[in-house]
């Protein structure tokens, strides 16, 4: 119902939330009335979960631009949030399949903080000492970039579990997931057509 236009990090604490419901006859009577995110230690497959970490109650409104403070989020380390626009209203019969649910889900992260253990990497990569073309590339820094170009791609196309082991690739140093959120029962399609 709802498609995100811009969603990014503009400083460490701060996320830009573009975003409107699609501009169908289905949606006539639907609107976006608040925002919710979880982080990656809080998500779950099926939605948003039981006792999201932040939620933002709005106007109903069609379409939204707003700068969303989630300092509270963030302030132990970076984290992967997974921001769900949720719906009220109800689309008129019919919809295409898979777009009548109440909540539109996109994960985001701040790229300051993956650009930071890159920069760690690229300057042991930097100390080798040789400029004559003989130098191997570090194994370390080749699979971080690996897991990086990963990651946007995986944003980019919202594929939210290649995101997820991206990122935890990245920031957590490849170590065990905390939690497993897309292993599981799904909830069905929902599709009234």
């Amino acid at each position: 119902m709802v498609q995100f236009n811009n969603l990014e990090f503009i400083t460490p604490k701060s996320l830009r939330v573009n975003a409107e419901v699609l501009d169908l006859d289905y949606f006539a009577s639907v609107y976006i009335d608040s925002i919710i995110i979880d982080t990656e230690d809080t998500v779950c497959e099926t939605g948003p979960s039981d006792n999201p970490p932040f939620v933002l109650a709005l106007s109903p409104t069609k379409s939204l631009n707003t700068i969303v403070n989630v300092s509270t989020l963030v302030e132990n380390g970076p984290k992967m949030l997974f921001v769900y626009l949720h719906c009220t209203g109800a689309p008129y019969p019919e919809p295409p399949c898979g777009l009548d649910k109440q909540d539109t889900m996109k994960p985001v992260v701040d790229y300051a903080s993956v650009y930071e253990e890159a920069l760690k990497l690229a300057r042991c990569v930097s100390k080798c000492g040789c400029l004559d073309g003989n130098c191997t590339v570090d194994t370390a820094f080749a699979n971080f970039s690996l897991q990086y170009f990963r990651l946007v791609s995986a944003l980019e196309n919202n594929d939210v579990r290649a995101a997820y082991d991206a990122w935890f690739y990245l920031l957590h140093k490849g170590g065990k997931k905390r939690i497993e959120p897309f292993v599981g029962p799904s909830k069905p399609c929902g599709c009234n057509g």
